[in-house]
């Protein structure tokens, strides 16, 4: 029998300005029985791929390389590598922002979008996907985020993973030549942890609503960046076939989106 993935079980808003972020970043609570851990600071490189036809995207998962800053022993930077094939959202949103996806994920040994430097579940599972080995793979484009994380607890048990994200997004292989993003967003979102329910959830989702302006995201950051791209005037600059690619992809989460998956 095929072991069902992990899932992931978050709340997502959209958040109008960053003040807002930052108003939830010093909270103490979000409402009776609702605490708030202390702040702390990550920063992520997310690089986004896929085939050279969207194999991933048209079967419904978004691929996703991340870099981790951190600081590590005795205030020493430190670098983490991992790679993540992660549902998309549209096929898995409940209510309220809520989203269920599956999400295989695992470190990465060597060049990011080199299969054979996956772990097995990851490479496996997108083998699964497009229904055989996985041809060579090419950048979309690359979001870069400041996440604010602080821990989440009801009753004195912690339940979810606080995020306030401020996310800015690059042209395929910008961020590496130093260019400016071409966009931002803003974002919070509250993820369960091991052990907690969906009825957890359920009493920290209205109160997240009420702090963050009540907008709940549609879908999950890859489909935002999607949509900022088909608006970006920016994008005239990419040669014809990246062009052309992410016009693809555009369609695909609307297709996706319009059956109601």
């Amino acid at each position: 029998m095929t072991a069902r993935p992990p899932l992931e079980i978050e709340a997502k808003f959209t958040l109008e300005a960053p003040e807002v972020g930052d108003a939830l970043a010093e909270a103490v609570t979000l409402g009776d029985d609702i605490a708030l851990g202390v702040v702390t600071e990550k920063v992520d490189q997310d690089d986004y791929a896929d085939t050279d036809d969207l194999a991933l995207l048209r079967a419904g998962w978004a691929l996703r390389h991340r870099t981790r800053f951190i600081t590590g022993a005795e205030g020493w930077p430190s670098v983490k590598h991992v790679v993540t094939l992660k549902q998309l959202a549209g096929a898995a949103t409940l209510r309220d922002g809520v989203h269920v996806r599956a999400e295989h994920e695992g470190p990465v040994v060597g060049p990011p979008f080199d299969t054979a430097g996956w772990p097995d579940d990851v490479r496996l599972a997108a083998e699964a996907a497009i229904g055989g080995v996985v041809p060579p793979l090419a950048e979309l484009f690359t979001l870069a985020q400041r996440r604010r994380v602080r821990a989440v607890t009801l009753d004195g048990a912690t339940v979810g993973e606080l995020s306030i994200d401020a996310v800015r997004l690059h042209l395929p292989g910008d961020i590496r030549r130093g260019a400016d993003a071409i966009a931002s967003f803003d974002e919070v979102e509250v993820e369960l942890v091991s052990g907690a329910t969906m009825a957890d959830l359920a009493r920290v989702v209205p109160a997240l609503s009420a702090a963050s302006g009540g907008r709940a995201a549609v879908g999950g950051k890859f489909d935002r960046a999607v949509e900022l791209l088909a608006a970006a005037p920016a994008v005239a600059t990419l040669p014809s076939d990246a062009r052309a690619r992410l016009a693809r992809a555009l369609s695909i989460l609307g297709a996706r989106d319009g059956d109601g998956v």
